[in-house]
């Protein structure tokens, strides 16, 4: 039934706050997904109230700063979840950070002029990489045991 659903969901909320630095483990589909939409519901919650009350998003900044350790060791397990390491969460900003400072570099050492094509294949390799953690997340994971453990359940 819906309310087993809403049960089960919560369910994996609470036990990610519980596994706070728990980097270890495999995370399935419907356990990270459930946390990131219970997730995203509070954050919601918390922006109105802050909004509503004045308080310029203090509620919702504590909150994040306070999950974010939670939510990345979800991550870590979710993508253990399909046999690779938990880093490709920092993919992304790795490859953000590169063509950041890639086009910092170009930018000032042409004197404001850029080079458009260096910055835009960084730019794709960074979709790409950006793509591919994403499919990480939303990839079925192994059905049996793998290099990080047996399956969640």
């Amino acid at each position: 039934a819906a309310s087993d659903v809403y049960k089960r969901q919560f369910q994996h909320y609470t036990n990610c706050w519980k596994r706070y630095f728990g980097f270890s483990g495999r995370a399935s589909r419907g356990e990270y997904w459930s946390i990131v939409l219970v997730n995203f519901i509070i954050c919601c919650v918390l922006g109105v109230i802050d909004g509503a009350s004045g308080a310029s998003g203090s509620l919702y900044g504590l909150y994040s700063i306070a999950f974010f350790f939670p939510m990345l060791a979800a991550g870590f397990r979710r993508c253990h979840d399909t046999n690779h390491s938990g880093l490709w969460m920092f993919a992304p900003l790795f490859a953000g950070v590169i063509l950041g400072a890639y086009a910092g570099i170009v930018v000032a050492a042409s004197g404001g002029a850029s080079s458009g094509a260096g910055i835009l294949a960084l730019a794709l390799v960074f979709i790409f990489v950006a793509a591919y953690s994403f499919y990480l997340l939303v990839k079925k994971g192994d059905a049996g045991a793998n290099e990080y453990g047996e399956p969640s359940v």
